[in-house]
């Protein structure tokens, strides 16, 4: 995350226009210690990420994701819980960036902004 980590009590917002790609995933990974594995019978797991195919976008093709502990209206995120350290990986799929020069507009990548902590 910006600024050298993220605060899991913080909510943040991933957005911008898609990333130059047929199709794309973002998802949220953590180094977190995993909680005990559910029991049967249990709620599914929390979401973790979205697609290029599933995210809500507005008018102009814009998405923005909410990451924080709390539901979010709209495309939410959860926070994982726990100690240690969180990242968001964009991964692109069919894409006109050449692997070997490794390099995006600053536009073509979404944004990620601190919005509050508590």
């Amino acid at each position: 995350m910006p600024g050298g980590g993220s605060d899991p009590s913080c909510r943040y917002r991933i957005a911008g226009a898609p990333p130059p790609a047929r199709a794309w995933t973002l998802t949220v990974e953590s180094s977190r210690r995993p909680k005990p594995a559910p029991r049967a019978g249990a709620a599914p797991p929390p979401r973790t990420g979205f697609t290029s195919t599933e995210v809500l976008r507005d008018r102009d093709g814009r998405f923005a994701v909410a990451l924080s502990p709390t539901v979010q209206p709209g495309n939410w995120l959860p926070m994982p819980a726990g100690e240690g350290s969180v990242r968001l990986v964009l991964r692109l799929y069919d894409t006109p960036v050449a692997a070997s020069t490794g390099v995006l507009e600053r536009e073509g990548v979404p944004s990620i902004t601190r919005e509050d902590c508590p």
